[in-house]
This record gives structure tokens, C-alpha cells and sequence, in this order.
């Protein structure tokens, strides 16, 4: 997740749940909840552990406030997708 991002991440959950691929769900899970509990990206709301509470505009944004460019980020999502799935 540090490497990739939380949008990547939660892409790839959703995924895995369509499949039903449970195991992998809770090492994702435990990864994200993991990043919650070391970090403060969202100090007064509860960390996003579905994709559907994680909005592309949002990702582009955190992007954005970094002087990174989030909608090149955005195109790469499946890239980071495919590499989490290589971890």
C-alpha cells in the first residue's frame, strides 16, 4: 500500500470481493486498516476501506496537493493494480 496508494488498493479489494477471493480481501484489509492506524490522512473521518468512499476526484486531488500530477496517477491505476497483485 505505501508503495502503490490507497486508491490502487481499494480498486483492488473491490475486485477480489467481486471474485470472492476472501483471503486475499483480509491481507488488503489489514494493510489498509494498518496505514489508518500510521498515518493521519483522514483525521477526523474514518478511513476509506471501499473504493465507493475513495472518489477518483478525491485521488486526483491528493495528487494535486502534493505538485504531483493526480490524473497521470489516475491513468496508471491499473499498472499499480497489476504490481499489488504481483506482492
Amino acid at each position: 500500500m505505501n508503495n502503490y496508494g490507497l486508491y490502487p488498493t481499494l480498486s483492488l479489494l473491490k475486485e477480489y470481493e467481486e471474485k470472492e477471493l476472501y483471503e486475499e480481501c483480509a491481507v488488503i484489509l489489514a494493510a489498509v486498516e494498518q496505514k489508518f492506524k500510521d498515518s493521519n490522512l483522514f483525521p477526523n473521518n474514518k478511513f476509506p476501506t471501499k473504493i465507493e468512499q475513495f472518489s477518483e476526484e478525491q485521488y486526483k486531488k491528493m495528487f494535486d496537493s502534493f505538485g504531483l500530477e493526480g490524473d497521470v496517477a489516475l491513468k496508471n491505476n491499473s499498472y499499480y493494480i497489476a504490481e499489488i497483485k504481483k506482492l
